[in-house]
């Protein structure tokens, strides 16, 4: 049996200790909350992790097919363009049948026509030679009807008759020191060629027999007939009196 002053030191006892007691339990509670919002924050997070996950490959979803619906199209095109090539193609074997005879006058016209642009000014000559190569292929594969492969070749030589009457400034590659640059050209009908770099180095075609070739002029009075050529070219002036260098000397 307890006596009255034990009974009273635990009393006094349980009193002390009720302030540590509620101290540690409002510790707990803030230590609860803290972490039922940090789970609420991180669930959170997780909802939208997985909402933005769901839209990708939604997204991703929507692509594919945009893809695969452009791929059909595509395979489509192919199919129509090659069934349409190969009713080109028998339309004109059909017709090409009862021209047959004009497909060696044209080979030959185009071989004449190669000569010509070889032995000429070299103006644009890898253009013009890779037209004539283009018509040629078609023609000896039957890709294109005589008659429109004839209207090509009458063209291109209309152009070259053209050439022969016209003076104009272009730009093309040249060979100079045996490198290729792209430099300023003055083409005189189809007779002589000057060029001009952009480091201003100038100088003409020399149209000797033993084939064309590039020579840079270093006489000053030689660069100013040049120079006075170019700029009357930039002015349209065209026509009129110039003294020039003449390449053609060295034709032997």
């Amino acid at each position: 049996m307890l006596t009255r002053p034990f009974t009273r030191w635990l009393l006094i006892g349980h009193l002390a200790a009720m302030p540590l007691l509620a101290e540690n339990s409002d510790s707990l509670a803030e230590s609860l909350i803290k972490l039922r919002s940090e789970v609420e924050t991180l669930h959170t997070q997780l909802d939208d992790a997985k909402d933005a996950y769901k839209n990708q490959m939604k997204s991703y979803a929507m692509t594919r097919s945009d893809l695969e619906a452009s791929l059909s199209r595509e395979d489509l095109k192919i199919k129509q363009l090659e069934q349409a090539m190969v009713k080109t193609k028998e339309r004109i074997k059909t017709q090409s049948a009862s021209s047959a005879g004009l497909k060696p006058l044209l080979l030959e016209g185009l071989d004449l026509l190669e000569a010509q642009v070889k032995t000429g000014l070299p103006f644009k000559q890898a253009e013009r030679l890779a037209q004539i190569d283009e018509i040629r292929t078609q023609v000896t594969n039957d890709l294109i009807m005589p008659e429109k492969a004839l209207s090509r070749i009458w063209a291109v030589y209309e152009d070259n008759l053209r050439m022969t009457k016209e003076n104009g400034m272009f730009s093309q590659n040249i060979t100079l020191d045996g490198n290729e640059r792209l430099a300023d050209v003055v083409r005189l009908g189809t007779v002589m060629m000057y060029f001009r770099t952009s480091d201003s180095r100038m100088g003409y075609v020399s149209r000797a027999a033993d084939g064309d070739r590039y020579v840079e002029v270093v006489d000053p009075a030689q660069k100013e007939q040049i120079a006075t050529l170019f700029d009357a070219m930039k002015k349209q002036i065209r026509t009129g009196y110039f003294t020039m260098p003449n390449g053609l000397e060295e034709q032997n």
